[in-house]
């Protein structure tokens, strides 16, 4: 008998000690961490969309949790050493149906360069209610043959 009410009493110390770990990622409140990828420029002045590859790494593991996939659209501007654009993408975990989360934002950047600043908005898809972002960098030669880089932070509020 006294074997069994330890064993109850260390079940619930477990359950009590673990159990907000082991709620899906779904059911968190929040969720944060590490963005970086591939990033490719339009040709320029709408010949063709450019496009991000990217993963969202969970924090502080630095496990995958989204794929990021996104089609970056030139947006015409009178300064011939700047460029800006659009961002119109999608998050997927992978499992279940896709996409999980619909991404808007925007890019502004040195044309020279090809570096620049982006902030997108994350929303549920169907809904225009914000329920986090993505915000970071990107480099991306004029001319390259190689396909540039972005890296940021990204976090999602339930």
């Amino acid at each position: 008998m006294f074997a069994r009410r330890v064993l109850l009493a260390a079940s619930f110390a477990v359950c009590a000690a673990l159990g907000p770990t082991a709620l899906p990622l779904s059911c968190q409140d929040s969720q944060s961490g590490p963005a970086s990828g591939t990033w490719e420029l339009p040709s320029g002045s709408g010949k063709s969309d450019g496009y991000i590859h990217g993963i969202l790494y969970l924090a502080p593991t630095d496990t995958v949790r989204f794929y990021f996939d996104a089609t970056l659209t030139d947006v015409f501007t009178p300064s011939l050493s700047q460029i800006k654009g659009t961002i119109d993408g999608i998050l997927d975990d992978g499992f279940g149906p896709a996409p999980d989360y619909v991404v808007k934002g925007s890019y502004v950047g040195n044309a020279n360069t090809g570096s620049g600043t982006f902030t997108c908005v994350i929303r549920r898809p169907g809904s225009t209610q914000d329920v986090g972002k993505i915000d970071g960098t990107f480099a991306d030669a004029p001319g390259s043959t190689t396909p540039g880089t972005f890296s940021g932070e990204w976090k999602i509020t339930q």
